[in-house]
């Protein structure tokens, strides 16, 4: 994402804050709405149900979207030199552009999503077929070299990596945890204080800072 809004924000005269602030807090939608890769390790580790996790993320993922556009609205409208607006567009033009690449992305995401629902194949599965899809439309726009197919296959080798090892630390510290009894030590320590409800919810506020 930074990659690509960046230098089309900065192009446009936004503000540096504003657009750093944009590329974040975006990330956290990457993780809400899905196909969300984090919420899929997520239901690994705990032994969840991966649809039924998505479907879950629907709502609070759009949500927060809405939220970040009013936020953003509401901070150019008070300061214009935040996020300067371009030129009009017309509704033609706008539908035009939908065919420079945003249609063969809504057709493999449904696809990948309506067959992960539907249950025609597990996710795992709808990843080779989403992976499938964006290869077929790349050969057939012609925009496939073989130096972008390496660098391709560079990132996807870092990504899974990160991925597993991430899966395996949360398995060792699950385990750890489970050893020592740590859950129950806590929630025996936390019943025991003079004022319980206050005091774990500040406990674990400070323990998330």
């Amino acid at each position: 994402m930074s990659v690509v809004s960046w230098p089309h924000m900065r192009k446009h005269n936004y503000e540096a804050s504003l657009a750093t602030a944009s590329i974040a807090s975006a990330g956290i939608l990457g993780v809400m709405i899905p196909p969300s890769v984090v919420l899929i390790i997520y239901a690994f580790i705990v032994m969840e149900s991966i649809p039924v996790l998505f479907i879950a993320s629907i709502m609070p993922g759009l949500l927060l979207a809405l939220l970040f556009m009013l936020t953003i609205y509401i901070l150019t409208w008070l300061n214009p030199r935040l996020g300067p607006s371009g030129p009009k567009v017309s509704i033609k033009e706008k539908l035009v552009s939908l065919t420079g690449g945003s249609l063969e992305t809504i057709a493999i995401f449904g696809l990948v999503m309506g067959g992960l629902f539907a249950g025609l194949f597990t996710p795992t599965e709808a990843a080779g077929v989403g992976a499938a899809g964006a290869l077929v439309v790349v050969l057939a726009r012609r925009q496939l070299s073989w130096k972008g197919f390496a660098a391709s296959l560079s990132d996807s080798t870092l990504t899974t990596a990160m991925i597993l090892v991430i899966v395996v630390g949360a398995r060792m510290f699950g385990h750890f945890v489970g050893i020592t009894g740590l859950p129950f030590l806590i929630a025996e320590w936390g019943v025991g204080l003079p004022h319980p409800e206050i005091s774990v919810w500040a406990f674990l506020i400070l323990s998330f800072i």
